[in-house]
């Protein structure tokens, strides 16, 4: 069971079809795992769908919920197209991520980045950065802030942000406002999806250098 979960205002724009591409996909990766979370969109899906039936909704509104049906839709469609094709099986992620890159956890030519940190690229576009993070057990990232906003989804293992310690399934999301230095725990390495709208920017005393390089 999932402890950390997407605020009501990313599952409010996710299920109105209002909301980015990697913020899509990092709420997809959620609600793979939170069954409470799936709830809560299952019941905005209904409210949208009781509301398109009322004849006196406003024009906005009905704008915006038929945007979230015809969406929906659509997705449904793929979902029927994907279950016809083969799954890429395997790996420590589930299927839908493997499906999305084409590759399993194991088949990834991860990136070096820092000891003991490798992350790979799945797109980079219209000012959002969409990668896998992959740090081994016991590293540790360096203190840092953001220029945007990141938000992390743990795919495996687990990591220490805080107070909060982070599993499979659960969720992060940091702006300018936060300042941290998350650290991987237990035996295994943590793999995370994350999405990125602005920069890394560093704040540790020996580790500034590297905005630099960023």
């Amino acid at each position: 069971m999932t402890n950390t979960h997407p605020s009501d205002e990313i599952i409010e724009l996710y299920t109105n079809g209002s909301i980015s591409e990697g913020m899509d996909i990092f709420v997809k990766g959620h609600l793979h795992y939170c069954p409470s979370c799936r709830s809560k969109v299952e019941l905005l899906e209904s409210i949208a769908g009781e509301l398109l039936n009322e004849t006196h909704a406003s024009a906005e509104l009905e704008s915006i919920t038929t945007e979230s049906v015809l969406k929906k839709a659509a997705e449904q469609d793929l979902k029927e197209g994907v279950a016809l094709a083969p799954n890429i099986i395997g790996g420590v992620m589930p299927n839908m991520f493997n499906n999305l890159i084409g590759k399993t956890s194991e088949q990834i030519q991860w990136r070096f980045r820092l000891p003991g940190i490798s992350d790979y690229e799945i797109s980079d576009r219209d000012g959002e950065k969409i990668s896998l993070l992959k740090a081994e057990a016991g590293a540790k990232i360096f203190q840092h802030t953001h220029e945007g906003e990141e938000a992390t989804l743990v795919l495996s293992g687990a990591l220490q942000d805080g107070n909060n310690v982070l599993q499979a399934g659960d969720v992060s999301v940091a702006d300018e406002t936060h300042t941290h230095n998350p650290s991987i725990i237990g035996n295994e390495p943590c793999i995370c999806l994350v999405i990125m709208s602005g920069k890394v920017k560093f704040t540790g005393r020996f580790t500034r250098a590297f905005n630099l390089l960023s």
